[in-house]
């Protein structure tokens, strides 16, 4: 989170804008899955 910081201040990006970013982050990234690993370890 402090490289998204530092890169969007670099780069003159308001506080509104970084959230963004870092919400459509979040929201890329999947779920973890604690039984689907279970499964996997076989």
């Amino acid at each position: 989170m402090h490289d998204l910081k530092a890169a969007s201040t670099a780069l003159g990006m308001t506080m509104v804008e970084r959230q963004k970013m870092a919400l459509n982050k979040a929201k890329a990234e999947p779920e973890r899955d604690p039984f689907a690993e279970l499964m996997n370890d076989e």
